[in-house]
């Protein structure tokens, strides 16, 4: 049997261990940009609410408190749906750059699978030839049904982003609160 002995095994577990490290700041990267926003909503929330306190506290008849709560209600409705829209876009963001860490790893150990594969077939036996043959196809299989599995995700994000709804034009005069 051929094993490559080009390759320490530290050296492959270095090599796990600094992909899992590299997936896990990804990961935490995409954490603080979630938090950040999260901040930011919350901050203009509180700046909403305060605004809707000091109107509703203000004495004005009820006509025009009426109108300032159709006018919040509006707000709330155009700020549920931006905050959709952003939450789709990092999660979306997040899915593409794992997605990309994922292919490029899973390139590299193919790429190392393959440089196995033949050396197991320079080296095998004479009469090892259907047994070669088969671990080709099951590598070459293995890699096929990858990249149809990314392929599907990929275009799985790409409708979601499609099918997002469009935000609802604010009308003229309207106060805009930036997130």
């Amino acid at each position: 049997m051929y094993f490559s002995t080009n390759e320490h095994p530290g050296t492959l577990q270095s090599e796990s261990v600094a992909a899992a490290f590299s997936l896990t700041q990804r990961a935490f990267q995409c954490f603080e940009e979630l938090v950040r926003f999260n901040q930011q909503m919350i901050k203009a929330t509180l700046v909403e609410s305060e605004k809707a306190w000091q109107v509703a506290t203000s004495g004005k008849a009820p006509g025009e408190l009426w109108v300032e709560q159709t006018r919040a209600a509006r707000s709330l409705a155009e700020k549920a749906l931006s905050y959709n829209h952003q939450m789709l876009a990092l999660a979306t963001h997040t899915q593409v750059e794992l997605m990309k860490f994922t292919k490029a790893g899973f390139e590299y150990h193919n790429g190392k699978l393959q440089v196995l594969v033949d050396g197991v077939a320079t080296h095998a036996p004479a009469g090892s030839d259907a047994a070669v043959t088969a671990l080709k196809s099951t590598v070459s299989s293995a890699a096929a049904a990858y990249d149809a599995v990314l392929k599907a995700t990929a275009q799985a994000i790409a409708v979601a982003q499609r099918n997002q709804p469009a935000a609802p034009a604010p009308e003229p005069g309207a106060e805009k609160v930036g997130l």
